[in-house]
């Protein structure tokens, strides 16, 4: 016995599917073709650290503002984009957005004002909070004020960490995984919602500077759904977030299978062409999760990653078969 399905594929650019709220493809059906359905939402929260080290690197990243905003038009993505920053407390701006509100395609000059509010110059603390910045911001008292509408529930969450420090907030990073995970359940083909990425001191002794503290809890965090984690000392930070997009690209084409496959039994078409089984620029077989829950899926690489309105079509012997 074999499944066939016939699916559309939705490409997210960085800093990036489906009905029944899903932002990957939708789950498999009993139908021989499924009506193409898609979901170009993303909700993008940039956490920076404010303290005096940082202001060069949120300088460079301000400017890429502009590419980040021409991909994401070019993509047709409709995006929710919010800063806020690591220093928590009275006087400062952690655990809120950066001013007071976030951008959208509507927002004038979009790019202008996402540069200015990610290499914004205002003191902040030594003393980096800044988990516990991204559950206050996320959190429903800033949601129903300034930051209402910026969290919806049928998008994808994507954090992007930079800091040049580790993390001081009390609780554990566990606890913040759990947070994220109530937020933002997993989308009704079991994908993971949210992704947190991280670029930051790696190491103490590096090549652009001698840092405090390894980000070792922001790793943490990053890695708790498969995120990037990159060195901050990367002087080409369009590097970094191709690198970024492409992470998000392939969680957002993952295509997610009804039961455990036969892997010598997998087919994989693009707009009617093969797609070879290789983790260069093809396909390759991929579970989470362990016993009954596991799940199989397909991941896209390199230049094999579906764009917009693709069509692919997988079929395959399920395990259970043999």
């Amino acid at each position: 016995m074999k499944n066939y399905l016939f699916l559309p594929l939705l490409m997210l650019p960085f800093l990036l599917a489906c009905s029944g709220h899903s932002f990957n493809l939708p789950g498999q059906s009993a139908s021989f073709q499924q009506t193409p359905t898609y979901n170009n939402k993303v909700d993008l929260l940039f956490l920076s650290d404010d303290s005096s080290a940082m202001l060069p690197y949120r300088q460079q990243m301000g400017t890429q503002a502009q590419a980040i905003i021409n991909r994401l038009n070019a993509m047709g993505m409709d995006y929710h984009i919010a800063v806020t920053t690591t220093s928590v407390g009275a006087g400062y701006k952690g655990g809120t957005f950066i001013g007071n509100t976030y951008l959208t395609k509507a927002t004038p000059n979009v790019a202008t004002a996402l540069a200015n509010n990610l290499a914004f110059n205002v003191p902040g603390s030594d003393l980096e909070q800044g988990l516990t910045s991204l559950q206050l911001s996320l959190s429903a008292s800033n949601l129903q004020n300034s930051g209402g509408g910026f969290l919806r529930s049928d998008a994808l969450l994507a954090v992007l960490i930079m800091s040049s420090d580790d993390d001081y907030s009390s609780g554990t990073v566990a606890s913040v995984v759990s947070f994220f995970n109530t937020l933002k359940k997993p989308f009704a083909n079991g994908a993971p919602s949210w992704v947190a990425n991280y670029v930051g001191s790696l190491t103490l002794h590096s090549t652009c500077s001698n840092f405090v503290n390894v980000g070792s809890r922001y790793v943490q965090l990053a890695q708790a759904n498969s995120g990037i984690v990159e060195s901050i000392c990367n002087t080409d930070w369009s590097v970094t977030m191709s690198d970024v997009q492409v992470m998000i690209s392939q969680l957002m084409t993952n295509y997610y299978l009804s039961s455990q496959p036969n892997p010598a039994t997998i087919v994989v078409t693009v707009n009617g062409s093969t797609v070879t089984n290789n983790s260069l620029n093809g396909w390759t077989l991929q579970s989470s999760g362990t016993g009954t829950a596991t799940q199989y899926y397909i991941e896209f690489h390199g230049s094999a990653i579906p764009t917009l309105y693709s069509s692919v079509k997988v079929s395959f012997t399920p395990a259970s078969a043999n």
